[in-house]
């Protein structure tokens, strides 16, 4: 249906990033360009759930990236945080997390922008 705006779907699942592939009612039906869609992992991954995060490892750096008193997901510091920030500071943390950690299952967020990746999702200002 028509609306006004953007959308930012944010997915935290196994495979979440097959949400974004334009086939409605099967994966990637949020592949349009009304829609901004950032997944916790690609086509062929689990998710990985820390106990010592008490959350998945994407829902952890999700809230830290958008957390005060500091926003790190900011990257520009310009007191708002868009899509393609929060997706970039994400994927840092969790690359670096798994590399600290010596992981052995890895997963690796996606984002799909739409016309609408750098809108603007958190403003703290």
């Amino acid at each position: 249906q028509d609306f006004p705006g953007s959308v930012t779907v944010i997915i935290d699942g196994a495979e979440s990033a097959t949400m974004a592939d334009g086939d409605p009612l099967r994966p990637y039906a949020l592949r349009e360009r009304k829609f901004t869609v950032i997944s916790a992992a690609r086509e062929g991954e689990k998710v990985n759930y820390d106990e010592g995060l008490d959350s998945s490892v994407f829902t952890h750096f999700l809230l830290k990236g958008i957390g005060a008193p500091k926003w790190p997901a900011d990257r520009n510091n310009d007191g708002d945080i868009t899509a393609r920030e929060l997706y970039d500071y994400i994927k840092d943390e969790m690359y670096w997390y798994y590399d600290r950690n010596r992981a052995p299952d890895t997963h690796v967020p996606a984002i799909y922008e739409g016309d609408y990746g750098r809108s603007v999702i958190f403003r703290y200002r």
